[in-house]
């Protein structure tokens, strides 16, 4: 068993007498790449969102019973990654918490936590599951931006309205 660790970064909460320590971390140790439709390509499309948005706003309320607050969701942004790793922390404890990410070798992209007690991380691909220790796919998608499709309550004809619910994604060491 090897005793290397490189460490990709590392990060603590100190929390008092009685506080809640509550938190995520998200690492993207290879970084991320963004894909956007761009506005033009969206308001090209929306002959299209006009066209079809009332049958698919009846479609939802058939199977569910109502219309969705916020109109439909459409993803118009992705953010990929070849590998990432999340911690999430729920703890009464107090005190120093902390959590550190790490490659497990240097020849590969796999990565563990070490983490205090109260910190589940997990990390991803499952490279072990596919019997693998890297990847060249940069196929895992960390976060999306979505807009809306909704339905305008004061025409009789349908209009789609394209807003932004999540317009960035911050990424701290």
């Amino acid at each position: 068993m090897s005793l290397y660790r490189e460490y990709i970064a590392a990060y603590s909460l100190t929390s008092g007498q009685g506080s809640k320590g509550v938190g995520a971390i998200l690492e993207l140790p290879d970084g991320a790449w963004k894909d956007k439709i761009s506005n033009n390509k969206l308001g090209a499309m929306s002959w299209y969102f006009d066209l079809h948005a009332e049958s698919w706003h009846k479609h939802y309320k058939k199977i569910y019973g109502k219309l969705i607050a916020n109109g439909l969701k459409i993803v118009n942004c992705t953010y990929k990654s070849k590998t990432w790793a999340l911690a999430t922390c729920s703890s009464q404890s107090s005190g120093n918490i902390f959590a550190r990410v790490y490659r497990k070798r240097p020849d590969t992209d796999l990565y563990e936590w070490e983490a205090h007690k109260d910190v589940k991380g997990r990390r991803g691909p499952d490279l072990e599951k596919f019997g693998k220790e890297t990847t060249d796919l940069s196929n895992q998608c960390v976060a999306v931006e979505v807009s809306s499709i909704e339905l305008t309550k004061n025409l009789r004809s349908l209009k789609s309205s394209m807003t932004t619910l999540m317009s960035k994604i911050s990424i701290t060491h």
